[in-house]
């Protein structure tokens, strides 16, 4: 049964209004559809920059009117659409064409962020689907990840994702700690997401949802169309730099038989590996998981 509406102080405006319950704590219904209307979203700045901006445009308009009344002004533009160089030139000289200022982004080092904004961003960080200003987080959050699958082992060959480690539907927030930057097969892969399977087609993959096939429900599974190859093995072993579980020594040996779909891994020690030849993006953690990066090693724990 849904509750009634409260009357308490609104987090954004500080009025005493009709909250609505729920949705995104105390926020009365005006700020929640003045904060839903925030569109586009990479058009939206923190105060100082949204003043700066509307100054310029307004400027800029001016600029553009006055410029247009010059041109109007002469008879041969007005008849024959030509102005000549020196005119025009001879004004904008005068009246140089205003320059488009520098506009800070809500997680610009430079930006400064008043209270007003702080509490945006409050708020933000708890909307109950993705915010307005997703892009910016999502940005964010990728360059802490240094646009890489957060997987230990995982090449990040495809597009990658941001994902909420608590599900947005089970009380997750948009802070960043919740957040972790996972390539599209390992984000598919996570419970509650079954809404992608499906629906990713690579050429060195598919991963098909679940259905029924002659009365037999056949469960979701990978179609693994080409597999890791020794290069990319090796590619993946330069990035983390994996060294053996037992002496630690950083040169191991790797090598690929094709012909059985196996992986081999020695090590002087007398250290050897065989694991099976799968896609690069199960091949890499499953030998992460048996190795040991010595760097780069992804931060998403399961």
């Amino acid at each position: 049964m849904k509750q009634k509406n409260e009357t308490k102080k609104c987090t954004f405006c500080g009025q005493f209004k009709e909250i609505k319950s729920g949705v995104l704590g105390d926020i009365c219904n005006s700020c929640f559809d003045l904060l839903s209307s925030i569109k586009p979203p990479e058009t939206y700045y923190p105060e100082k920059s949204e003043h700066v901006k509307n100054k310029y445009d307004i400027t800029l308009r001016a600029w553009n009117v006055e410029r247009e009344k010059i041109k109007q002004g002469y008879f041969w533009y007005r008849l024959f659409g030509v102005l000549p160089d020196k005119k025009l030139n001879a004004w904008e000289n005068k009246n140089p064409k205003p320059q488009q200022p520098v506009l800070r982004r809500f997680f610009d080092p430079a930006a400064e962020l008043t209270n007003r904004d702080h509490t945006i961003l409050f708020i933000f960080f708890h909307w109950p689907t993705y915010p307005p200003i997703w892009v910016d987080i999502r940005n964010q959050v990728l360059e802490r990840d240094k646009a890489r699958c957060q997987i230990t082992g995982c090449p990040s060959r495809y597009r990658l994702h941001v994902h909420h480690k608590t599900p947005i539907g089970a009380g997750g927030k948009h802070f960043f700690e919740n957040l972790i930057t996972l390539c599209e097969f390992h984000h598919a892969l996570e419970p509650g997401h079954s809404e992608m399977l499906g629906k990713i087609r690579t050429p060195h993959f598919t991963i098909v949802r679940g259905h029924l096939r002659n009365g037999s429900y056949i469960t979701p599974h990978t179609r693994r169309l080409r597999l890791i190859t020794l290069d990319e093995l090796n590619k993946i072993n330069e990035y983390y730099a994996f060294a053996c579980p037992y002496c630690n020594n950083l040169q191991l040996l790797f090598n690929m038989d094709s012909a059985k779909s196996k992986i081999e891994i020695s090590c002087k020690c007398n250290f050897a590996w065989t694991g099976p030849q799968l896609l690069a993006e199960e091949s890499g953690p499953q030998i992460a998981g048996v190795l040991i990066p010595t760097k780069n090693k992804g931060t998403f724990e399961k």
